[in-house]
């Protein structure tokens, strides 16, 4: 993804995210070592975070959305959230039903999203558990377009 003056993009036409005041206001900062040196970086919150990741969908990205979606669930106020920020909000609903869920179904998926968080945490469970809160979020699509 690219960030423009105002707005992420992603790499087909309608892959667009708008920073707008809610975003800048509600990013946190975290300080993380750097060369032995605490650096304050800033990130998104959790609702604007997932929503970039889903609009990127890269393996990554996948990996990303699902630990968070394990111990958190979906993130409050998202539908309303991809109102304010998704010009073209069935981008959203597209990349969870064709990039997204088909990812993680994927026999390779575990062993991925393990290796990637250096852990043997995850299991069977907790990957049909984040298919069904995707699959969810797909039900609802007539409250995700406007």
């Amino acid at each position: 993804m690219d960030f423009m003056k105002g707005e992420i993009r992603g790499r087909e036409t309608r892959e667009i995210i708008i920073i707008d005041e809610a975003m800048i206001k509600n990013r946190v900062f975290v300080s993380i070592p750097i060369a032995g040196k605490p650096i304050k970086l800033p990130f998104p919150n959790y609702v604007d975070y997932f929503i970039m990741k889903v609009v990127s969908a890269r393996a990554s990205d996948i990996r990303d959305i699902a630990s968070p979606i394990c111990e958190n669930g979906i993130p409050e106020n998202l539908v309303e959230r991809v109102k304010q920020v998704l010009p073209y909000q069935e981008i959203f609903l597209i990349k969870l039903g064709e990039r997204i869920i088909p990812e993680i179904r994927r026999k390779t998926f575990l062993n991925s999203w393990r290796g990637i968080f250096g852990t043997i945490k995850y299991d069977e469970k907790d990957k049909k558990k984040v298919i069904i809160e995707l699959e969810e979020l797909i039900k609802s699509k007539n409250n995700f377009l406007s």
